[in-house]
């Protein structure tokens, strides 16, 4: 009897130890918990001003329309044998070639011509000089070949700001325009520093600008540049 449960007391003994080795061996397999939620991988973002900030900006348009004025960006001084003081033929922003002429402002001939029906331009040469205090029509003409290399420099040097409402220069082909440049490290009107340095007659067609300015404004604004000019004694003014 005694030999029987000690025998059963080892069969007991032998289950448990198995119970506690098959226990320790699932506690081994399993991962450990944690009452701490698992972080995710931080994904990097840029934020919505940074991306804004590397964007690329963007051009203004080359070509706009303000009020009845086509505004042209980036225009270039072609070469043409017509060109002058005033007058120039212009490779617009879309493409386009057209000869202009400045409003407000004419800067004298700079050769004498004789024309194909026999006229000349010798009454508006004397026209010209007599406006600048009766000089000799030779130095008229002097001072017309002066005021075209500037403003042929001036416009050969960047790209200009042309505006313009189409208006017919006398059925001439031409149209009349307001351009605007860099001069001396400033935005400029050419017929403005045309006239401060005492090379037209302000005598031509007069427009408001594109900027609102009235042309009667704009006109009373050149005639003070032009007693300025008389008084520093430049250009027709000496």
């Amino acid at each position: 009897m005694a030999t029987k449960k000690t025998a059963a007391s080892s069969a007991l003994s032998i289950v448990v130890l198995l119970v506690i080795a098959v226990l320790k061996f699932c506690t081994k397999e399993q991962p450990a918990t944690s009452n701490t939620r698992a972080v995710s991988p931080k994904i990097e973002q840029e934020s919505p001003s940074k991306v804004t900030a590397e964007s690329p900006k963007k051009s203004p348009p080359s070509t706009q329309q303000k009020n009845s004025w086509s505004i042209y960006q980036n225009c270039r001084l072609v070469e043409h044998h017509n060109n002058d003081g005033d007058s120039f033929r212009v490779s617009m922003s879309d493409g386009k070639v057209q000869e202009f002429r400045l409003y407000f402002v004419d800067t004298p001939e700079s050769t004498f011509k004789r024309y194909s029906d026999g006229n000349t331009n010798a009454e508006r040469i004397s026209q010209q000089a007599r406006y600048f205090g009766n000089i000799t029509p030779e130095a008229a003409t002097a001072l017309g070949k002066e005021a075209k290399e500037f403003t042929l420099g001036l416009l050969k040097k960047n790209a200009f700001t042309l505006s313009t409402k189409n208006e017919d220069v006398y059925e001439s082909g031409r149209y009349y325009c307001h351009v605007k440049l860099t001069y001396e490290g400033k935005e400029r009107w050419l017929d403005e520093i045309l006239v401060s340095k005492g090379y037209v007659r302000i005598i031509t067609q007069p427009a408001d600008l594109p900027d609102g300015t009235l042309a009667d404004a704009h006109k009373s604004l050149l005639r003070t540049m032009e007693t300025e000019a008389k008084k520093r004694k430049v250009g027709a003014w000496k």
